[in-house]
């Protein structure tokens, strides 16, 4: 013990006859520290939590296979096809989740990121709006009546957590939408969300543009590979209906865990189309190991 602390007294007294050392070693030290605490918040938030939702095994993403690459988005039609026949889960259409809208209503006007779901989007996530409801499915035909759920954060600071907003009207891009619902305080998605509208899906022949994201919740006691068999028994049936929609190369639909799943995302307040030309851009990276990163957020 005596030898311990004439070491550390040594140890000192060089520290301090050799200031610069000394400050060198400190902000190093401070600099690895650091670095480390912040890998291992990301990967706590990626590998380790688990995604806030209820039997969140049950969740998948529905990528599309055209022919040499996987992408992490559909065409309206093929959206609206396995949503309605696929029979071992309930699906969910977004668009780009980066989108951009202008709100007035409240204070002043502000700009506020949002996206666009279909009606069963919170359903499928096993969650309930805090206030009100889910979009109806009249609110998520095309040319529906204006909808809007808000996340509990917006409804707190910029309308003063008025308690009977439901119903109420806000302007968004200069449009009034009827607010349906508020979304939970611990509401947690792929990126910051003010804003939800419907996403109101028209499916075309002719439209090919791969546009719409799909997420599933499978049903209980269905495995992956039960959803798998199920969503590939369709694209024959599919390319029978609608011959000139795809391809001859696209192999159809991958369900992938939602899990394991993470994708790489623009910070951009744009939404951003993409049709046969570009699939390469939004190709869907799976965290089959430690070396792939992505986060939940919530705003």
């Amino acid at each position: 013990m005596e030898t311990l602390i004439k070491d550390l007294h040594y140890g000192i007294r060089s520290l301090v006859k050799r200031p610069a050392f000394t400050a060198i070693a400190v902000i190093t030290l401070a600099l690895g520290i650091g670095a480390t605490s912040a890998i291992f918040s990301v990967v706590n938030a990626v590998l380790l939590r688990p995604l806030p939702y209820p039997d969140p095994d049950r969740l998948v993403r529905c990528d599309w296979r055209p022919e040499g690459v996987e992408i992490d988005s559909v065409t309206a039609l093929v959206f609206q096809y396995w949503k309605d026949h696929a029979g071992a889960f309930e699906a969910v259409g977004f668009t780009e989740t980066n989108s951009g809208f202008n709100l007035a209503g409240g204070a002043e006007p502000q700009r506020v990121r949002g996206m666009k779901a279909s009606a069963g989007f919170l359903r499928v996530l096993g969650l309930s709006p805090a206030q009100g409801r889910e979009f109806s499915a009249v609110e998520d035909q095309p040319n529906g009546p204006g909808a809007v759920i808000i996340s509990n954060s917006l409804w707190r600071n910029y309308f003063s957590a008025d308690s009977s907003l439901v119903g109420k009207q806000i302007i968004l891009n200069g449009r009034g939408q009827t607010v349906v619902g508020i979304l939970p305080p611990d509401f947690q998605f792929e990126v910051p969300l003010d804003v939800i509208l419907p996403l109101q899906p028209i499916p075309s022949v002719s439209d090919d543009g791969q546009n719409t994201e799909m997420l599933a919740r499978l049903k209980p006691g269905i495995t992956r590979e039960q959803a798998q068999a199920d969503a590939d028994r369709l694209l024959s049936a599919f390319r029978q209906q609608y011959p000139t929609h795809l391809r001859a190369g696209e192999r159809g639909m991958r369900l992938v865990s939602a899990i394991r799943c993470r994708r790489r995302r623009q910070d951009t307040l744009a939404p951003v189309r993409f049709g046969r030309a570009g699939p390469a851009n939004r190709v869907c990276e799976c965290r089959e190991s430690l070396a792939g990163a992505g986060k939940l957020a919530q705003r």
